[in-house]
């Protein structure tokens, strides 16, 4: 009885030790980000016109879903997706103005309660520039800004929690987030899988024991 109790308990253990160990995870594909997420809700942009902007200050609040984006200095321009030109972008994004991404820079999104994952596309100037993205956890992703409007696609997901992530650059660049959502992996919290565990040794233990 005490051996298979012993070994109940050893893989419980090892089961908690699998999903405390699961890493944040970064996604260079929309499509995958996606499949690895559920609740995906988009984070809309809005400017005045497609050829125009409008300047937020140093914040900027999505109505729909909470997340708020904020510059360390300057301002920020919700822009027109055609502002740069027909077709340059597919939907409206989010800039800096001012002092804001066109030099050393920090813009910090910070989501709402609940939600672990953040997807977005981002798009360049210059180009080539590494940008830091922090997660709220401490994990540190370097990425590079495309060049001459293109954009290129990112998500981070944490699944130990995501309050906050963080791009910082020390290169004069200007870049623009677009295309962004929010979501969550589904991946169970640990303290879940080790009352699950343990109600499952309980058991075996008052089985064995009527034996």
């Amino acid at each position: 009885m005490k051996v298979a109790l012993c070994l109940a308990l050893a893989a419980i253990l090892c089961l908690l030790g699998t999903v405390s160990a699961k890493a944040d995870t970064v996604f260079t594909s929309a499509s995958d980000f996606a499949a690895a997420t559920t609740g995906d809700t988009a984070i809309t942009f809005t400017a005045p016109s497609p050829t125009g902007f409008t300047n937020v200050g140093a914040t900027y609040t999505d109505a729909g879903t909470g997340t708020t984006f904020t510059v360390a200095s300057g301002t920020i321009d919700v822009t027109g997706m055609n502002f740069y030109g027909a077709g340059t972008y597919s939907s409206d994004f989010l800039v800096g103005a001012s002092d804001g991404f066109g030099g050393p820079n920090t813009l910090t999104i910070t989501l709402p309660s609940g939600d672990n994952a953040f997807g977005f596309d981002i798009g360049g100037v210059f180009g080539g520039a590494t940008l830091n993205v922090v997660l709220s956890d401490g994990s540190i992703f370097p990425i590079t800004v495309p060049a001459s409007f293109n954009t290129t696609f990112f998500g981070f997901t944490a699944p130990a929690g995501l309050t906050a992530l963080s791009f910082s650059t020390s290169a004069f660049e200007t870049f623009a987030i677009t295309d962004a959502v929010i979501g969550s992996t589904a991946t169970p919290e640990p303290d879940t899988i080790l009352l699950l565990g343990v109600g499952v040794l309980a058991f075996a233990a008052v089985k064995l024991m009527k034996r």
